[in-house]
C-alpha cells in the first residue's frame, strides 16, 4: 500500500469514528432497569444490576465492551468492565444482567443503612464501546436516580425513577 493509499484509509477511518457523535448516529442511552439482591454474608452483598440499553438508530448496533461506575448515596460504590459482546436492535433494546459484588469494608455507614432501609439514590457512569455503520468508538453515559433494594425491581411502582445527571 502506498503512502498516500495509507494516508487516505487513516483519513477515512478517522473520520468514521469522529461521526459516531454526529450526523446520523444517535447515542444509545444506558439505564438501570432494576437491582436485586441475590445474596448477603457478613462480608457484603452480591446485587444483579439489570442495565437497559436502548437504541434510537434505524440500524442495529454491536457494543463489545462497557465500563461503568456506580454510586449509591454520593459515594463510590464500585466499578465494572464488562467485555461481552452484545446487540443492539435496530430502534429497540437489550438488557444486561450483571453481577456486582460489593463488600461492606469497601462502603460507608451511610451508604450500608440506605441499602438495609431499601431506597437509595445511585449515578450510573461510564461509557460502551460500540460498533455501528458509522465508525467503532465509546458512547459516554451518566444517569442519577433512585431505586428500591428492599424488593426485586421492577415491582409494582416500576422500574427506578430516573433522569440524566443533567436532571432530565
Amino acid at each position: 500500500m502506498t503512502v498516500g493509499r495509507a494516508l487516505v484509509a487513516a483519513g477515512a477511518l478517522a473520520a468514521g469514528c469522529a461521526s459516531l457523535g454526529r450526523g446520523g448516529f444517535e447515542r444509545p442511552e444506558v439505564t438501570l432497569a432494576g437491582v436485586t439482591p441475590a445474596g448477603v454474608d457478613l462480608q457484603g452483598a452480591t446485587l444483579e444490576l439489570a442495565l437497559r440499553i436502548t437504541n434510537p438508530n434505524r440500524f442495529e448496533i454491536e457494543g463489545y465492551r462497557m465500563d461503568l461506575a456506580f454510586d449509591v448515596e454520593g459515594a463510590p460504590f464500585g466499578h465494572l468492565a464488562l467485555q461481552t459482546r452484545f446487540r443492539l436492535p435496530a430502534r429497540g433494546d437489550t438488557t444486561l444482567r450483571v453481577p456486582f459484588r460489593v463488600l461492606w469494608s469497601g462502603v460507608g455507614r451511610a451508604v450500608r443503612g440506605a441499602l438495609l432501609a431499601g431506597e437509595v439514590e445511585y449515578r450510573l457512569r461510564g461509557e460502551v464501546q460500540v460498533e455501528t455503520p458509522y465508525g467503532r468508538g465509546p458512547v459516554p453515559f451518566d444517569r442519577v436516580g433512585t431505586f428500591n433494594v428492599a424488593g426485586r425491581l421492577p415491582g409494582p411502582g416500576g422500574p427506578p425513577e430516573e433522569r440524566d445527571a443533567f436532571g432530565n
